[in-house]
């Protein structure tokens, strides 16, 4: 998995489908993974996960994760269709500028929610 995470990920999404458990340095993740999931995570973002962020609930930590988990593999798939099938982008700058940021934002998402209390206190 360390050599090519993203092979692996692929490869194990293919294998159990859209949603499996992986355990990683002993910890446990859910991953939700594929056109699908992702359109159902973009869908539900809205109703939930914004506004239970805004007001700091801590129930919106296992989705907040999730939702992270999702779009960064889906941007690191992408990323890869991208360099691996033809040519690669040629203006890297604007690809990053783009695309960056569907990358960029999932990640320090999940680092503030890594927490088992991310907001300092227990509800909002």
């Amino acid at each position: 998995m360390l050599r090519d995470p993203i092979r692996f990920l692929t490869e194990t999404y293919r294998a159990r489908g859209p949603v499996f458990r992986l355990e990683v340095a002993g910890r446990r993740f859910v991953v939700i993974a594929g056109a699908e999931a992702n359109l159902f995570m973009v869908r539900h973002e809205r109703e939930h996960l914004s506004y239970a962020i805004y007001r700091g609930v801590a129930r919106a930590r296992p989705v907040a994760l999730l939702y992270a988990g999702t779009m960064t593999v889906s941007v690191l798939e992408f990323f890869g269709w991208e360099w691996g099938s033809g040519a690669p982008p040629t203006n890297l700058a604007a690809f990053f500028g783009v695309n960056g940021p569907y990358l960029v934002v999932p990640i320090l998402l999940a680092v503030r929610m890594w927490r088992p209390r991310p907001f300092g206190r227990e509800e909002g």
